[in-house]
């Protein structure tokens, strides 16, 4: 009788783990497309999708993928499958995101990017007018739909009434997927919030985008974390530089201690990054295309998409040409042989470490 009484309640606790396995599962298709970016400042390798849960118990990620498709709705790719069944994500309650990026996205994020998926780009084809669908593994469901691009996009734009009341998530977004500057394509909702019609719900973020992963970690769009090899931060990269880089090699970091990539300590990757910058001036207020001058093209740039930045500037600064400050020619560049010793000291103060 005992016996048949453990065993009973052995199997009744294999149920509920496995009901409450399930549940999970099932409980993470409740979820929004919250933020899409096509590109970053003309980059189209550079991409990201930003999930947001809608309800409580999400931890767990299974039989869920990331799927793209043209104008005509045709074509698909898929962009990512979302399975982590064996390390479930950090955090699964309503309002907490998943961030998904192509590689390259880590380019232009003002800190090291954290990202919780891997994902393909959209094809640059798609950007004018598609649609990215939060599907089960095999597409035959969307959970969520986003499409841009309004009356180009002529595909369906149907899917489950998980997260949209009638299941009908068109019209689309009116214009294209953000590509061409810093801002990305934003749900305007609640984290709550089910579907409307995209057309209702999305709006261009008003300036650079902010990305967040799960573990809420906030990614900023601007200048790229590992472009700081100024240490000094008098505006350009030089010789001086180089001093405080070898003064702090091997130590903790900070960028004041030449710790260029700001991972927490001064070491030869950062010695590479400023090779890499040296020689470099700050980009001008109106330089929309970073090359060092003020002029037509950036002009042409703005019009385009004004929210890349300031008209003004761009008035203010119209024909001038990026120069180094004085200081940067009064230090002259490290010989080959002063990189070695550089190199030399950091080896042994990662000796003296041990």
């Amino acid at each position: 009788m005992k016996k048949q009484s453990i065993r009973l309640l052995s199997l009744v606790a294999l149920f509920v783990s496995s009901s409450l396995s399930n549940q999970t599962s099932v409980a993470f298709h409740f979820m929004q497309i919250e933020q899409v970016i096509g590109g970053v400042n003309g980059d189209t390798t550079a991409q990201a999708i930003q999930l947001r849960m809608r309800e409580d118990g999400q931890t767990s990620i299974g039989s869920a993928s990331l799927r793209t498709v043209d104008a005509t709705g045709a074509n698909e790719v898929l962009l990512v499958n979302l399975d982590n069944m064996g390390e479930p994500l950090a955090n699964g309650t309503a309002g907490d995101r998943v961030l998904i990026t192509t590689p390259n996205f880590a380019n232009y994020t003002d800190i090291p990017l954290v990202s919780d998926f891997t994902m393909v780009p959209i094809p640059v084809s798609y950007l004018a007018a598609g649609q990215v669908t939060f599907d089960n593994s095999g597409g035959t469901v969307t959970y969520w739909s986003l499409s841009w691009g309004g009356t180009g996009f002529t595909g369906l734009t149907t899917g489950a009434t998980s997260n949209d009341v009638d299941g009908e998530f068109g019209p689309a977004f009116g214009g294209p997927l953000p590509s061409n500057s810093l801002s990305a394509l934003l749900f305007q909702g609640a984290a709550g919030d089910k579907s409307t019609t995209n057309f209702d719900d999305y709006a261009v973020t008003p300036g650079a985008a902010t990305f967040f992963n799960n573990i809420g970690t906030a990614f900023s769009l601007g200048v790229p974390f590992d472009e700081s090899a100024d240490f000094d931060e008098d505006d350009d990269v030089d010789g001086e530089d180089f001093l405080i880089w070898q003064r702090g090699a091997g130590g903790p970091g900070g960028l004041s201690q030449g710790d260029a990539n700001n991972n927490g300590t001064v070491d030869a990757v950062d010695l590479d990054i400023w090779e890499t910058q040296y020689g470099t001036a700050p980009i001008q207020p109106g330089d929309f295309d970073g090359n060092g001058e003020v002029n037509g093209f950036d002009f042409l740039l703005w019009q385009r998409d004004p929210s890349i930045g300031s008209l003004a500037d761009w008035e203010a600064n119209y024909g001038t040409v990026a120069t180094l400050s004085a200081s940067s020619a009064a230090v002259p560049e490290p010989t080959t042989s002063a990189l070695a010793i550089a190199a030399l000291c950091l080896a042994m103060s990662r000796w003296r470490a041990f």
